[in-house]
């Protein structure tokens, strides 16, 4: 993609060193980056801008995602991060308090068995697995890999199990207690992860596992199937995983470390998820709750949406279906127009569209963000799940000016910061209730989707 923006010459060493991580990140020659050149002018987005934030820290450049979606330009980030380093101000991460449990809590636990740590399931957690006891099939993912060698299952079983004993977050189960709800209990070690032989056609094995899905009683909520046809010919290996353990960015992660441990290579270490669960517990639930509760004063409940169909149900909660396709290439010209990120504009979108098919004044809907930039050491290294749903707000025609002052259309980043990233989905769900919100926006833009392609493995 050729972008048309005026190069000034970098002058001083952090513009150089910006420019090297932002053409390592996004791909581009350095060449095409002056010290006038913003970020996202480049085709940064925001998770780039999670992955250049974390390499500019490496590289000693304490600049964050909030300060990056700001600033901008190489100069001005440039002048931020040198600014930061003359005060001494390089960004450090807070020491957040261990989440603990009740005397209650963990008494109802002297049943559980040999675990090494207990603490609270986060809000997102704990909707999960709640889903999960209603029906076992909930929130459960099957990732099916061709073999394109032959994989010995002993081989599989014990790669299995080191990926499991290296990250805390796969030894997790989950029991429900009186006292205090779901908590979550990390096992000593990988034996209950459960890999298994299987002779049965891959589609036919799926489905069965499938519906086995994950119970309470389970000890292990990721398994291994090393499948086989009945003429031997073709391997899979399936790895079936429920989602209070992972999400869409440390996936790939996960599946990496699996084929490492396959080729008999050692695991990267990776900070453990339990800082994630630390800092979601140390927020200020009652200033999360008041912010939320300022924010939408005034708001009505949100109107059934209307397609303009001369046909209509009684039923406002039947589902309506209007499809509609626009080439990725035409959003991001448009975002770098804007000088926003591609789910800014698609952000604006909706909240028009909500607007119009709702006759409402003011919209309120659910973005689903990957988190990885809240205040944890290594927080895009984390094997876990750190998405979260955040509250949007579109107060009548604010939304051109607020993309034309080139910041998220609905609120601010920085006024929200970690408070939000904590809590919100708590927020939306009570929104949901009182049917002031209307759906959730899902960019499916992860950091990697690839699955790993090495000797043993490839996605299906």
């Amino acid at each position: 993609m050729h972008v048309e923006i005026a190069v000034d010459a970098l002058q001083m060493h952090t513009e150089r060193a910006l420019a090297a991580v932002w053409s390592q990140v996004l791909g581009v020659h350095v060449a095409d980056i002056g010290r006038a050149t913003s970020f996202f002018a480049l085709g940064g987005d925001s998770i780039s801008a999670i992955k250049a934030a974390a390499v500019m820290q490496r590289a000693g450049i304490s600049i964050t995602v909030p300060q990056l979606f700001k600033v901008q330009t190489v100069a001005r980030v440039a002048a931020l991060a040198d600014a930061a380093d003359a005060h001494d101000g390089s960004q450090s991460v807070t020491e957040w308090s261990a989440a603990v449990l009740s005397g209650k809590m963990l008494a109802e636990l002297a049943n559980v068995g040999n675990f090494v740590d207990a603490y609270p399931a986060t809000p997102l957690q704990a909707g999960m697995v709640s889903a999960t006891m209603q029906d076992a099939r909930a929130y459960v993912n099957q990732v099916p890999l061709r073999a394109t060698r032959t994989v010995l299952f002993e081989s599989l079983r014990g790669a299995l199990r080191a990926v499991v004993q290296h990250h805390a977050i796969l030894r997790t189960s989950f029991v429900l207690t009186v006292a205090g709800g779901i908590v979550q209990v990390v096992r000593a070690s990988a034996d209950a992860a459960e890999c298994v032989a299987v002779a049965a056609p891959l589609t036919q094995h799926l489905a069965a596992d499938k519906a086995r899905g994950f119970s309470l009683a389970d000890a292990s909520w990721i398994r291994a199937e090393l499948v086989c046809d009945a003429a031997g010919s073709a391997q899979h290996v399936v790895v079936t995983i429920h989602h209070a353990l992972y999400d869409g960015w440390s996936l790939p992660m996960i599946m990496r470390d699996l084929a490492a441990a396959l080729d008999g290579h050692a695991l990267e270490p990776r900070p453990a998820f339990r800082t994630v669960v630390d800092f979601i517990a140390a927020q200020d639930a009652a200033a999360t709750e008041a912010f939320w509760t300022q924010q939408l004063v005034g708001l009505e409940p949100a109107q059934p949406l209307s397609l303009g169909h001369s046909a209509r149900t009684d039923d406002e909660d039947a589902p309506l279906a209007q499809a509609c396709s626009t080439p990725m290439a035409e959003l991001q010209r448009a975002a770098q127009r804007a000088g926003v990120t591609v789910a800014v504009v698609l952000k604006a979108a909706w909240a028009a569209t909500l607007r119009k098919f709702t006759r409402s004044h003011d919209v309120v809907f659910g973005e689903v963000m990957a988190n990885r930039d809240i205040a944890v050491g290594g927080a895009d290294r984390i094997v876990g799940p750190l998405l979260n749903t955040r509250g949007l707000l579109s107060r009548g025609s604010l939304v051109a000016d607020r993309l034309a002052a080139r910041s998220s259309p609905i609120v601010s980043r920085s006024r929200v910061a970690n408070c939000l990233a904590a809590r919100s989905s708590l927020t939306v769900l009570r929104l949901a209730r009182r049917r002031l919100s209307r759906g959730l926006l899902v960019a499916d833009h992860l950091a990697s989707r690839a699955l790993p392609t090495v000797s043993h493995l490839a996605r299906r």
